[in-house]
């Protein structure tokens, strides 16, 4: 799962580089062909989150269900999928606050820097789940 968040973390930089480009294109006063970056940042994005989902879905999915009581499994995988849900309608409100913030590239940083941030945090966290969860057999 951290090297899924931090796989996706590297999509998103390929969005800042693609806003750096936007933004310095606008900076020139070209605003008519400001609107178009190369396809080769969002190809480059693409890939980095479809292998980052490669990653995490599966692990995630595979660790619900592992220690999950057998009664609580369902409810457990429904609220996996929810925060799913959740993150989806951030994800949209985040994408409608485009207009506040100035810069394509400043925009972008801050899905880089969550995700890479949540890898951190769950690299962290991995030997106290290895603890919490020694007895579960796999």
């Amino acid at each position: 799962m951290v090297f899924g968040l931090a796989l996706l973390g590297i999509g998103f930089l390929f969005m800042v580089a693609g806003g750096k480009q936007v933004d310095s294109c606008l900076a020139a006063g070209d605003a008519a062909q400001c609107a178009i970056a190369s396809p080769f940042w969002l190809i480059g994005a693409y890939l980095f989150h479809t292998w980052g989902e490669l990653c995490l879905s599966p692990v995630g999915l595979s660790y619900v269900t592992k220690i999950a009581p057998a009664r609580f499994a369902g409810l457990l995988m429904g609220g996996w999928f929810l925060s799913s849900a959740a993150a989806n309608y951030l994800g949209g409100f985040l994408a409608s606050q485009t207009e506040n913030i100035p810069s394509q590239a400043t925009f972008f940083s801050i899905p880089v820097a969550t995700s890479i941030g949540s890898a951190v945090l769950l690299l962290l966290l991995v030997p106290l789940l290895k603890k919490l969860t020694k007895s579960v057999k796999a």
